[in-house]
């Protein structure tokens, strides 16, 4: 009703919904304080009336406030009672969902799914749960509004066609086999099932449900024969091997089409157990008695129906009925920080079954007081259309004791570490003193054979001056030139000798370097010793090394960058044994990448076993026999990993010789 005045500022107080009509009454705002006397009166109205069964409690206490209608008629108990409630004394059903969403320290919004018993129905269905969160004054109320996910017809259409939700739910919140027929005929899976039937999608996609459950034709248009019960088959693989199942399937209608949903469980694995309970009398005392696990059946009412000996011995009982007087077995766990406790009561052996990839522990002590660690295993039996769950007690005592123990060794290997760093830090030092004076030996080899030639030109000139003084001829021109080649010479050998000593500078401080200059530095060190080898060093340096520079010490760096050209000298030396005519070069690369600058040393050698590319930064593994130490490499790593880079050794792509790069971070 939109009553006689346009401007009159007016309010909402009722929507709903019924025979997918919307029914919305408008009042001029005047009159809004005649229907309702305020905002929260409209707002409870609106919330009793919502179609979707709907809740809302304290976040913090998980004391249900209220709940509309719709709940309060599929869980059949009155409002007064429902608002003494806990949030998860009421979906008892699903306490570890319901735990996992209270555990964090604020709500969230993100819709998830849960089961509850529709006594209206007088069925298990699954409900969709959106959370809406409101802050007033501190505390936090959250709503849930429930959504049938099955109650819908366009909601099932959404689902089985377009909805990415229900592919979801379907492939990750259910180890269970799930298959979508329509008129018979498979239109969607999850993975589940593909594994039970050893198919995969595509070959499971359109072909008839009788391929795999061969007398499956008398469910496909016969819901009368499912009643919602679970339905015992007999399956076939695509190996033509066959199984035990059982499923229970939601009927609706697509539509032009007979749509089906089969959840499916396998029951081999439960076969066993199945037997001892339809076969008591045969197997009780055979088998059951026999399994060293202690073992409880319930029933689906949470009853304990069967127990085997060793469970009776444990707790010190003689029957089944003497345990019964315990009430349930969780109030023997201990509550102990890791393990399940009484606080699970109702529904502790449900958790390994809801949650198969987690592992789920107790601890109790026997009948004598002695203290024991049991993993819980738990499998649902289906007989004669009764539900049982079978829980197994493993006792894992032995095995967490050895675990403490190894907790114990490593907390003494912790308390050991400083010392043992300290060490390990000492025995780097005498390494890398070792390293170096094995350079040493190598640089001394190096400038002995760059003083051969200029102390061989030395000599020539002192014979010809010797010669040409006792023959008298001679000039102050020629004189002069000879002093001056001698000069020379003296000049390039004390040169020599300079990069030597600047090679083995002692550096104690760390320092931003050019890389430039370090690697234009060693090379003209090493030029002389690779042409006696007839290798060429090919320099390609980016010019803008030399604006960008590295923190470290510039000799170490140095050191590495010898070391691997020395090691491509072997190689190619050792290549030459049955290529005798290749010509060896190392291309020495200087480049920026990003904020790295990258070197990168090239070699056509012999290139590196996978071996050797496994153990090369081990410390003493060395390819070169008794002509190696066995820490140049090593040593390399260990001073690039200082710099915070990183060294990375493969061969070349075309199998002949080597690429190490080096990566260093620019100095900021």
């Amino acid at each position: 009703t939109i009553h006689d005045n346009i401007d009159t500022k007016y309010q909402i107080i009722k929507n709903n919904i019924n025979n997918k009509i919307n029914i919305i009454t408008i009042i001029k705002s005047d009159l809004y304080n005649k229907v309702y006397q305020n905002i929260n009166d409209y707002k409870k109205y609106f919330f009793m009336e919502l179609p979707f069964p709907s809740i809302i409690f304290d976040f913090h206490t998980h004391q249900v406030e209220i709940a509309n209608n719709s709940f309060t008629d599929i869980i059949g108990l009155p409002l007064e009672h429902i608002c003494n409630m806990k949030i998860t004394d009421i979906f008892h059903e699903n306490n570890q969902m319901i735990n996992n969403y209270l555990s964090v320290s604020n709500p969230y919004k993100k819709t998830f799914f849960i089961t509850k018993y529709d006594v209206t129905t007088d069925k298990s269905i699954i409900f969709e749960i959106h959370p809406i969160i409101q802050e007033d004054q501190g505390s936090i109320k959250v709503l849930f509004i429930m959504r049938n996910i099955f109650g819908d017809i366009q909601v099932l259409e959404e689902r089985t066609i377009t909805n990415q939700l229900r592919y979801d739910f379907l492939t990750t919140s259910t180890s269970d086999s799930i298959l979508i027929v329509d008129n018979g005929i498979i239109t969607d899976m999850n993975n589940s099932a593909c594994a039970l039937w050893q198919y995969s999608k595509f070959e499971l996609k359109d072909q008839p449900l009788s391929l795999i459950i061969p007398d499956a034709t008398q469910y496909i248009n016969n819901s009368s024969v499912i009643k919602g019960h679970p339905i015992q088959f007999i399956g076939i693989k695509k190996d033509k091997s066959t199984f035990k199942g059982s499923f229970i399937a939601q009927t609706f209608d697509n539509l032009d089409k007979k749509t089906m949903i089969y959840i499916i469980r396998d029951l081999t694995a439960s076969n066993i157990v199945e037997r001892l309970i339809h076969e008591h009398y045969n197997f009780t005392h055979t088998i059951f008695h026999a399994q060293p696990n202690l073992i409880v059946v319930y029933d689906e009412f949470n009853t304990i129906t069967k127990c085997n000996k060793p469970m009776l011995d444990f707790l010190g009982y003689e029957t089944v009925e003497d345990m019964k007087k315990i009430g349930n077995l969780s109030t023997l766990f201990l509550q102990e920080e890791g393990f399940i406790t009484s606080d699970n009561y109702d529904n502790w052996f449900l958790l390994p079954i809801e949650q198969p990839l987690q592992e789920f522990a107790v601890a109790m002590n026997d009948s004598k007081g002695n203290y024991n660690i049991f993993n819980l295993q738990s499998t649902i039996l289906v007989n004669d259309k009764e539900l049982f769950y079978v829980v197994s007690f493993t006792n894992i005592t032995e095995t967490m004791e050895k675990q403490r123990c190894l907790k114990d060794a490593n907390s003494i290997i912790t308390s050991l570490h400083d010392d043992m760093k300290e060490t390990i830090k000492e025995n780097i030092e005498i390494l890398s003193q070792y390293q170096k004076l094995a350079t040493i030996g190598t640089m001394i080899g190096f400038i002995t054979h760059q003083w051969k030639q200029p102390l061989n030109i030395i000599g020539l000139i002192a014979q010809n001056t010797e010669d040409m003084i006792i023959e008298g001829d001679f000039d102050n021109e020629d004189i002069t030139s000879m002093m001056q080649s001698v000069m020379n010479q003296v000049m390039f050998m004390a040169e020599t000798m300079e990069n030597f000593n600047n090679f083995f500078k002692p550096e104690d401080v760390n320092v931003p370097f050019s890389v430039s200059n370090a690697i234009n530095s060693i090379t003209q060190l090493l030029l002389p010793m690779m042409k006696k080898y007839n290798i060429a060093i090919n320099l390609e340096l980016d010019p803008e090394l030399n604006i960008h520079k590295v923190y470290g010490l510039s000799n170490d760096l140095k050191q590495v960058i010898m070391n691997i050209i020395v090691n491509s000298r072997d190689a190619i030396v050792a290549r030459r044994e049955t290529q005798t005519d290749i010509e060896g070069t190392v291309d020495v690369k200087g480049y920026i990448d990003n904020n790295y600058i990258v070197i990168s040393i090239i070699d056509n050698g012999t290139g590196l076993s996978p071996e050797a590319l496994e153990k090369i930064y081990d410390m003493h593994y060395t390819t070169k026999g008794s002509g190696g130490t066995g820490i140049g490499m090593y040593m390399s790593n260990i001073i690039i990993n200082k710099m915070n880079g990183t060294i990375n050794i493969q061969n070349r792509d075309d199998d002949i010789g080597a690429v190490i790069k080096i990566t260093l971070p620019i100095h900021k």
